[in-house]
């Protein structure tokens, strides 16, 4: 099991990072003006999506996002046993221009990438495109969204004990349950085209007075239109990200109070690709067991590392970068700081069924020496 680094080599790391961070937020003006370097793909607003298409970037896709389309990992990441010291150091080569992105090791990409998504949510508001899906008055049902019941026992989740070491009041009355479908045909523009349903589904548990979230489900429109083969165009109103802010700032009559987000949890993470990373980043091929990740607090790794940077690149974690990245006007400078795996045990059928679960803790930015 991974160790922890001493405090001089945390501080080490993130000191690099800080300063790699800084480097690509520089040049990025120069980069979104220059006709042959577009800026880096992590920064496009759509890139939250796990079967990613080609946008603005002319950079290779696979080397920042290996889920994308044209990506030889389409559909899945594979284990992979990573030196993640090595791994730091190409990144980070790679980050200063010396070395093509799309030449390094698997692992070493997912670090390249986390570096990226830590600069974005790092940065300020007019240094990341920001998402045009902030309006509360906006009628999601116009695109087809539906807004269902969903109670479900807290017992069912399996994270009492996470809850009761962060001081997460579990209780009902704190608790907030939120589950929309995408399942009806929509046109919101009366002279635009009409969106075919697509079975999309996202179910939340959220407490805002503790700064709380717990993701339960997470079936994007364009995931389930492939699978189940809903002719395109699919409806605009679609990213987790974009869905989740909506959600949570309802929650508060005060928009100030929103900013209080600190706690999500990525609840029996079923994503392939997102098993696999956790493997590579704990360095083992394994299925989750009582013992491996183990129960809460699991493994932990910052951001100032590279295993917590390649955490960064999950598909059920850079849902929650976008989120913070794309509606700083709203929640401020927010900034993943650590990344918690873990087993959690979820009962099914009166037995309890061990589960992956991640926890990400978050922290005013931006965070870093020197930032």
């Amino acid at each position: 099991m991974p160790t922890s680094p001493s405090q001089n080599t945390w501080l080490a790391r993130l000191a690099v990072t800080a300063l790699l961070c800084a480097w690509i937020l520089t040049i990025l003006p120069y980069l979104q003006n220059s006709p042959s370097h577009s800026p880096p793909r992590a920064l496009h607003p759509r890139a939250n999506d796990a079967n990613l298409t080609s946008h603005t970037s002319s950079l290779p896709i696979s080397y920042l996002d290996p889920l994308s389309a044209g990506s030889s990992n389409v559909t899945k990441r594979d284990f992979m046993q990573c030196d993640w010291a090595t791994a730091a150091l190409s990144a980070a080569v790679a980050t200063l221009g010396d070395v093509n992105p799309d030449e390094l090791d698997p692992c070493a990409k997912m670090v390249f990438r986390g570096t990226h998504l830590l600069c974005i949510m790092n940065s300020q508001a007019d240094r990341v495109q920001q998402s045009t899906w902030v309006d509360l008055a906006l009628d999601i049902s116009t695109y087809g969204w539906n807004r269902l019941d969903n109670y479900r026992s807290f017992d069912l989740y399996g994270l009492r004990s996470s809850f009761e070491a962060l001081n997460i009041n579990d209780d009902n009355a704190h608790r907030k349950e939120a589950m929309m479908e995408q399942s009806s045909d929509s046109r919101p523009d009366p002279t635009g085209p009409e969106y075919e349903a697509s079975g999309g589904e996202y179910v939340w548990s959220f407490n805002p007075s503790d700064g709380a979230m717990v993701a339960l489900s997470s079936y994007s429109p364009d995931y389930m239109a492939a699978t189940f083969q809903v002719e395109p165009p699919i409806v605009p109103l679609k990213r987790w990200s974009d869905l989740t802010f909506l959600t949570w700032r309802a929650l508060f009559a005060n928009p100030e109070d929103a900013r209080g987000l600190k706690h999500v949890f990525r609840h029996d993470v079923a994503n392939e690709a997102s098993q696999d990373g956790m493997k590579s980043i704990l360095g083992r091929d394994e299925e989750v067991s009582e013992t491996f990740p183990g129960p809460w607090p699991g493994v932990s790794f910052s951001t100032g590392e590279a295993q917590g940077l390649a955490a960064l690149t999950l598909p059920n974690t850079v849902g929650v970068v976008w989120l913070l990245a794309q509606h700083k006007l709203q929640l401020g400078i927010r900034v993943i700081e650590q990344v918690h795996i873990f087993t959690c045990p979820k009962p099914v059928d009166g037995r309890e069924i061990q589960k992956w679960c991640l926890y990400l803790h978050i922290v005013d930015g931006p965070i870093g020496p020197g930032l």
